[in-house]
């Protein structure tokens, strides 16, 4: 981290950025978000004083975010959302790598024989002389292949997913019919919609651009809590880096504000207070909570729930 650290200082007059590189194999087997917090808060109080910082989850080299750090089958598009909007609530400057912003997914092609990349049928040979079974070699480099992101783009539902009406290098992902631009654009609460409203927030918001970070620390490995603060404004923004449910941190029960964001938008947003206490029946209660102790107050965090609000001053 220093080495990058000294690319983009600004006393150096190099660079205003640098894109640390790590490579894709090692990032798909020792991720976690409890590593990556610890990467972001490394890079923050190198660079937080005089430098800036790359943001990106994705690139030409890796597998499709949503697939990697989310789940690209029940929860795709809250957890597409989600990384959105983790990723533009950092400080720094964000990349979108194309497709992204409509939450495209690996490709998961038929046979080996089906894929472009000359890495991954490379890999594919040396997993099987490494002595892996055909099937665990082909499903190892179905996550790995670069080819998952460099499918054609999918703008329509169409046959090659309206990114051409010739036959492209490799084949357009079969779920362009529910995953593309054309759709997203005419639905208001699409992965494609919660990046343009990322985007304008960033615009209008000094905060959320400019504003120092702060973690709030809650006990949790899953759940990142902070503030982004400048003079004229905070903002509170947490994220269920999880598929499970998680406990809602106190500082998410206590805050008092207004909503600008959350990855369930299409749900309503975030619930909010659910329940004051688990109570006992035998105070009356027919289901455990008709009974409230005004002492004790509980939320839920739904899998991967991201919700960014404005504090009152």
């Amino acid at each position: 981290m220093e080495e990058l650290a000294n690319y983009v200082k600004t006393n150096r007059k190099e660079f205003d950025m640098a894109i640390p590189f790590v490579p894709p194999r090692v990032e798909i087997d020792t991720w976690s978000p409890e590593r990556l917090r610890a990467k972001i808060e490394e890079s923050y109080r190198e660079l937080e004083k005089e430098g800036w910082w790359a943001r990106f989850f994705s690139n030409h080299d890796k597998p499709r975010q949503v697939s990697l750090y989310g789940d690209d089958g029940v929860y795709w598009e809250v957890s597409a959302k989600f990384l959105a909007m983790f990723l533009h609530s950092l400080p720094g400057t964000p990349f979108v790598y194309q497709g992204e912003e409509i939450g495209m997914t690996n490709v998961r092609l038929a046979s080996i024989e089906d894929y472009d990349d000359p890495s991954t049928r490379n890999d594919y040979q040396q997993y099987l002389l490494a002595g892996l079974e055909p099937e665990a070699a082909f499903s190892r480099v179905q996550l790995e292949s670069r080819d998952n992101a460099r499918t054609p783009m999918q703008w329509d539902g169409s046959q090659h997913g309206g990114f051409t009406s010739g036959t492209p290098w490799l084949a357009v992902n079969p779920n362009t019919e529910q995953i593309n631009v054309e759709a997203q654009r005419q639905d208001l609460h699409s992965v494609f919609q919660c990046y343009k409203k990322l985007i304008a927030l960033r615009k209008s918001s000094a905060a959320l651009s400019r504003g120092n970070l702060v973690w709030l620390e809650i006990g949790s490995k899953e759940v990142f809590a902070f503030t982004r603060n400048t003079p004229e404004e905070s903002l509170l923004i947490v994220h269920n880096f999880s598929r499970q449910e998680q406990e809602a941190p106190a500082a998410l029960l206590e805050a008092e504000g207004e909503e600008l964001l959350s990855s369930y938008d299409r749900e309503g947003g975030y619930l909010g207070e659910i329940c004051q206490e688990k109570c006992s029946k035998e105070d009356g209660g027919q289901d455990g909570h008709d009974n409230y102790d005004s002492g004790c107050r509980r939320a839920i965090l739904r899998p991967y729930e991201s919700v960014i609000l404005r504090l009152k001053p």
